[in-house]
C-alpha cells in the first residue's frame, strides 16, 4: 500500500513512521500479515525512544510472534515502557509479575505494578486488584470494582457478581466513597479520560442482581 512506502521511506529519521510501519505489518492493514517485519520496524522505533513500539515489540517476544519466544527481552522492553510511564506497559509488568513472565513470580511487585497502572486510568489492572483482594478484604476489592465500573461495563463480571449477592447498601456506598477519594487523590490531576469526572456503576449492577 502506498502508505507503507511512505512510512519506510521515512522510518530511518522518524520513530512514528517506523511505529506505523510496524502497524501495517502487524495488523496485516491492506498486505499480508508478516510479524517479522513488523517487529523489526517495532525495533528501528524503540530505538529512537518510541514507547508504544516497545510495548509492541515486547508483545512479539512474549509470545515469540515473528521473532523467537523471550520472555526475558519482552519483560525488560515493557519495563523500559513502564518506567517511562507508559500505561499499559506499567498494567502489563503487572501481569508479568503476577504470571512469573520473564522474571521471577512476584505477587507483592504485581500488586505495586497494578496500583501504579490504576493510578494511570487501567481499568484492567483495577480489575486484577479486586481479583487479589478478594479473598482477604471484600471491601476492598468492592472499591476497585467500583473504580473500574467507571471504565468499563461489569455486568457480566463474575467476581462482583459475587461480592454484590453479599454486599448490602451500606458497603456498596462505602465502597463507592473510596473509589470516589482515590479518584480525586490518584487519578483526576492528570485525567486523560473525557469526560473527566468519576461515576460508579455498583449500586445499579446490585439493583440489578
Amino acid at each position: 500500500i502506498k502508505a507503507l512506502y511512505w512510512f519506510k521511506q521515512a522510518a530511518p529519521h522518524n520513530q512514528y513512521a517506523a511505529y506505523n510501519a510496524g502497524l501495517v505489518y502487524v495488523q496485516g492493514l491492506g498486505i499480508p500479515t508478516d510479524k517479522t517485519e513488523a517487529a523489526k520496524w517495532f525495533d528501528a522505533s524503540t530505538q529512537m525512544g518510541n514507547m508504544d513500539a516497545a510495548v509492541n515489540l515486547a508483545v512479539l517476544y512474549e509470545t515469540g510472534s515473528g521473532v523467537e519466544k523471550y520472555p526475558g527481552k519482552a519483560f525488560q522492553l515493557m519495563l523500559a515502557a513502564a518506567n517511562a510511564g507508559h500505561g499499559v506497559a506499567v498494567q502489563n509488568i503487572g501481569f508479568y509479575y503476577r504470571t512469573g513472565t520473564g522474571t521471577n513470580k512476584d505477587i507483592a511487585q504485581a500488586v505495586t505494578w497494578f496500583e501504579r497502572a490504576a493510578a494511570l486510568e487501567q481499568p484492567r489492572a483495577m480489575l486484577e486488584l479486586a481479583k487479589l483482594a478478594t479473598p482477604q478484604s471484600p471491601p476492598k476489592a468492592l472499591m476497585w470494582y467500583a473504580l473500574a465500573s467507571h471504565y468499563e461495563d461489569l455486568s457480566d463480571n463474575k467476581g462482583l457478581t459475587a461480592l454484590l449477592a453479599t454486599a448490602d447498601t451500606a458497603a456498596i456506598t462505602a465502597a463507592e466513597q473510596q473509589a470516589q477519594a482515590y479518584w480525586e487523590r490518584e487519578i483526576a490531576p492528570g485525567c486523560k479520560s473525557q469526560p473527566c469526572h468519576f461515576s460508579s456503576h455498583l449500586s445499579e449492577l446490585k439493583d440489578r442482581s
